[in-house]
């Protein structure tokens, strides 16, 4: 039986406001070709399909015609999904028995444990394995009490319930279908001081406590493997059968500096092969810092080989405060690259160094000013210098007509 496991796929999710559509639609159309030519037997997708709890039509849309596609794969037997902490569990239940006549299995809400333990058969029908697909649980649905308790009385009783969770769904797997592979699911954040977390790892922490960074991978003891989503990074927690997928497609300028995988999986005598399959790079992401015209030399020799045109995050040294902005940049793309160019998604200023600030005498009080007084004031403060005559005209005209006016 050959697996893989992937999760975090964010669908309708934008970086700094710019779509992903193109890169996840790309994204779904490698998975489906990889799953057909490896002829893999079950899909595993660990939580957050979706970035929004209510997605768009076009995400949602994105999702079931893959779901129907993988119907025409004859090699696919079994797909599982359960939610994460950006799904709504009652949404992706709503379609849960239409989707198990394709033998797509979905874990939204776990109203029953028993609606967690799903067996994997094979060609010949029997059970080959079996999934405990545990969705993302806050703290009510495990029965733990977080009020007047310390962080660590906290994370004992997370650990509590979770270890009593999976280990009674894994017993009760083993009594139903015999001696072979139990495979965990969840979606939480899990972690070793071997394998800590990194920046960018998720977007919203969940079962963290303080400086207590996760729950222990100890809570799988007795899986053969554990499929887990919410951490963006594909790696391994510590050495134990526990891992991480990662997000197939970078939602964030720090997820773009390095591949993205999922993996697949296959028992040999109980034990699991792992292999990380990367995915493909159909956006490249290029953050760009320098000065004004050090920026300008980088644009101008810019260059990509991904499919789509790169997104670009600036950030501009400046050595004292300006107003100039974006306008030149966007200016210069607009020129020196046809359409579709380069997308400048997020743009910062950064002083080199810091300025001395002359001493600021004490400001009168507002009501001992007249208006003109505070119009000066407000204008050196917004644009750095003192308004012109034209600008002082400009406002005393304003000025005579408020107060001529009934």
């Amino acid at each position: 039986m050959k697996i893989f496991h992937t999760s975090d796929w964010h669908l309708g999710v934008s970086l700094e406001h710019t779509p992903r559509h193109e890169e996840h639609k790309r994204f779904l159309e490698w998975l489906w070709g990889e799953l057909k030519e490896k002829e893999i037997d079950v899909l595993l997708i660990s939580g957050d399909v979706f970035h929004y709890t209510q997605p768009s039509a076009s995400a949602q849309r994105d999702l079931f015609a893959f779901f129907a596609k993988c119907a025409d794969l004859e090699t696919l037997r079994h797909i599982v999904l359960i939610a994460g902490n950006h799904d709504s569990p009652t949404r992706l239940d709503a379609p849960k028995e239409i989707l198990s006549s394709l033998d797509i299995h979905v874990v939204g809400e776990l109203d029953k444990r028993e609606d967690a333990l799903i067996a994997l058969t094979g060609k010949a029908g029997d059970v080959e394995a079996f999934v405990v697909a545990i969705p993302y649980l806050i703290e009510s649905k495990l029965g733990v009490s977080t009020t007047k308790k310390k962080p660590k009385e906290i994370r004992d009783d997370f650990v509590h319930s979770f270890t009593n969770l999976y280990a009674d769904l894994l017993e009760k797997g083993k009594q139903a279908y015999g001696s072979v592979p139990a495979i965990a699911m969840g979606h939480m954040t899990c972690a070793t001081s071997e394998s800590p977390f990194s920046e960018g790892d998720f977007q919203t922490p969940i079962h963290q406590f303080q400086t207590i960074d996760g729950l222990p991978p100890e809570i799988f003891e007795g899986y053969d493997y554990a499929a887990l989503g919410h951490i963006h990074r594909q790696h391994r927690v510590g050495n134990n059968p526990v891992w991480y997928s990662g997000s197939p497609v970078p939602i964030s300028v720090v997820e773009s500096r390095s591949p993205r995988f999922i993996l697949e999986i296959e028992f040999e005598d109980m034990k699991p092969t792992i292999t990380p399959r990367r995915v493909p790079c159909w956006r490249e992401v290029f953050e760009l810092v320098g000065y004004e015209n050090e920026i300008v030399d980088l644009l101008q020799t810019l260059t990509w080989s991904s499919e789509l045109a790169p997104y670009l995050y600036m950030e501009r040294l400046v050595d004292q405060p300006t107003q100039a902005g974006v306008d030149r940049f966007q200016t210069f793309l607009e020129q020196q690259f046809p359409e579709p160019r380069p997308r400048i998604v997020a743009f910062k200023k950064t002083l080199t160094h810091l300025i001395e600030q002359p001493e600021v005498e004490e400001r009168p009080q507002l009501e001992s000013l007249a208006p003109e007084d505070i119009f000066q004031l407000m204008f050196q403060e917004k644009f750095e210098k003192t308004p012109s005559d034209d600008h002082l005209i400009a406002f005393r005209s304003l000025l005579a007509e408020l107060e001529s006016s009934p």
